[in-house]
């Protein structure tokens, strides 16, 4: 995973630390734990339609918009940039409704759903073309009609069965600036 130390660019050496055989510089600066990737997608709804984006692969399949999360950004942050850039819609995140874990080989990854608000002017469009090849508010009695993905449709469908009170943003005073914290406290 990781093949130059960080801090004095040597390159790593496979050590057996914690009963896992890890990345770990030679002078002891640093050890890979763990790579985990996080990313945010966008569930927004308009009248009785949903937004979603038509991925520029294969399979031509539809989703949620959104994408990773950049090191400097909070979850908030990067998933208005995302949704920017896959669908040119600005949203409003409310809170969060779902959360996917996906354990993969070299990486652990968290995908975090957030139901969103939008502005009922906007029209939708890629503005990342080569990763995106349309973005439309699908209306909700279209989607089995749709290449929607499986994981797309569950997550549209268990929240339109069950409305779940999102888990709200909230800060606390006098406690890290630049932490945001998440529930329904």
């Amino acid at each position: 995973m990781a093949k130059f130390c960080p801090e004095c660019g040597k390159p790593t050496i496979k050590y057996d630390l914690a009963g896992r055989m890890r990345d770990v510089c030679p002078d002891g600066h640093f050890v890979q734990f763990a790579e985990m990737h996080n990313s945010a997608a966008a569930l927004v709804f308009r009248d009785d339609t949903v937004l979603l984006v038509q991925h520029n692969h294969p399979t031509k399949s539809w989703s949620l918009p959104g994408g990773y999360i950049e090191q400097e950004e909070d979850l908030t942050l990067g998933l208005q940039r995302e949704v920017k850039e896959e669908s040119g819609v600005d949203v409003e995140p409310i809170g969060i409704v779902a959360v996917r874990n996906l354990v993969k080989e070299k990486r652990n990854e968290l995908y975090i759903i957030f139901l969103c608000e939008a502005d009922n002017s906007q029209t939708p469009v890629s503005l990342d073309t080569d990763e995106i090849l349309d973005a439309a508010f699908v209306p909700l009695v279209d989607i089995p009609t749709w290449n929607v993905t499986p994981f797309t449709s569950r997550i549209i469908q268990g929240y339109i069965q069950h409305k779940p009170d999102p888990m709200r943003i909230f800060k606390i005073d006098a406690y890290m600036p630049n932490a945001f914290m998440f529930g329904n406290l």
